[in-house]
């Protein structure tokens, strides 16, 4: 495959992503603070995640290769967020 098809594909895929991309350049410099995970042309928002899956906004499901950087961050059951007396946190 092409990368330009790639992209294209992408961009079919996530338009809540891309809209909300938008939003955020618009009151945030580069529309994002974490550079080191950005990519073009914008990054994915992430809605949840269990373990080492993610799903977006747009329902797009992956498999978290970043150490859990973006899935700890989503995720009530990721092991910083369980406690073992007290349960999953409260949403």
């Amino acid at each position: 495959m092409s990368l330009d098809r790639e992209l294209a594909a992408y961009q079919s895929r996530t338009p809540r992503s891309r809209a909300l991309y938008a939003e955020a350049a618009r009151v945030m410099p580069g529309g994002n603070s974490r550079t080191t995970t950005f990519f073009d042309p914008y990054p994915f928002y992430l809605a949840r995640g269990e373990g080492a899956r993610i799903w977006d906004v747009d329902g797009v499901e992956r498999l978290d290769f970043n150490w859990r950087r973006r899935s700890s961050a989503v995720s009530p059951r990721s092991r910083p967020c369980v406690s073992p007396t007290r349960g999953p946190r409260p949403r």
